[in-house]
């Protein structure tokens, strides 16, 4: 299933228009998939709805806080700004750059969904990801077929379907999108700069400008140049885990290395019996925790 995780992860990094703006009985396939996802993480579904619920709240929090620490938008710039917004961000913009990205990006995970299997034969063979690599097309096929005939299918129906739900949560995200657009706009331009860009759109350029400002994000040159950034970003990887590593703080405590006193107060803070203490996860334990999924 992580394989799949991994395919759904880098297309969405892929599509998202925010990504480029700032940087076959395949029914019976798809269910096996999900029994096998739900054993592998190890929580029945109302577990995983309770976890969900209080992600849910966790940033329903995270941006009533962040909500509350915007400055005010003057009302007169604002009224200048809304327009300017619609015409920027109009009814459909997002639906349509969702789906013209999962277009572009559904060319790149076919080429994903036929290298991932390797690791699978991998594993199955006992063989080094060296020596699975060595192996010709035809005999990755070959095995694939044995091992797992629906894989390719299987991925790629999956992102299929991301490509409908993300199209469903991009028309939800629209308005939220334009209203915040249009308060941007009136805090960045002053009152003459923003009529003055109202004016130039209300002309056939500036229309035109402003119906693709917005969509041009996933033309196919963006989308191609976001692809050959991914193999920079992966390059840097190691950089990034190093700078991340330096100068680290301690790890998390564990249970056997609190005080009596410590041991108690977490208790009662807890609500819970002093025998009933675990210590908390360590990296490991996560990264093993999101190897599953």
């Amino acid at each position: 299933m992580k394989s799949n995780a991994l395919l759904l992860a880098a297309g969405l990094a892929l599509a998202s228009p925010g990504y480029a703006q700032e940087n076959n009985e395949a029914p019976d396939a798809v269910a096996v998939t999900a029994d096998d996802e739900r054993a592998s993480d190890g929580l029945s579904d109302a577990e995983q709805a309770e976890a969900q619920a209080a992600l849910s709240k966790m940033f329903d929090g995270m941006a009533q806080d962040l909500r509350a620490d915007l400055e005010p938008v003057d009302p007169e710039r604002l009224a200048l700004a809304g327009p300017i917004a619609s015409k920027v961000l109009p009814d459909g913009v997002m639906r349509d750059m969702m789906s013209k990205s999962f277009d572009m990006v559904s060319k790149m995970m076919e080429t994903m969904a036929e290298g991932l299997p390797l690791s699978t034969i991998a594993a199955v063979g006992g063989l080094s990801m060296d020596e699975a690599t060595s192996l010709d097309d035809a005999t990755v096929g070959e095995v694939m077929a044995i091992v797992d005939p629906y894989y390719k299918q299987r991925s790629l129906q999956m992102f299929d379907r991301m490509t409908v739900v993300m199209g469903g949560i991009a028309a939800e995200m629209e308005p939220l999108m334009r209203t915040a657009l249009g308060r941007a706009y009136a805090k960045r331009f002053t009152s003459d700069q923003l009529a003055a860009i109202g004016a130039f759109m209300d002309t056939p350029a500036g229309s035109a400008f402003a119906a693709e400002s917005y969509r041009i994000y996933t033309d196919p040159e963006m989308m191609v140049a976001t692809a050959e950034m991914m193999p920079k970003m992966m390059a840097r990887l190691p950089e990034l885990m190093a700078a991340v590593e330096k100068d680290a703080l301690p790890p998390p405590r564990q249970i056997d290395d609190l005080s009596a006193e410590e041991k108690a107060k977490l208790a009662d803070l807890l609500d819970v019996d002093v025998d009933d203490l675990s210590d908390p996860p360590t990296d490991e334990m996560m990264s093993e925790e999101s190897d599953a999924i």
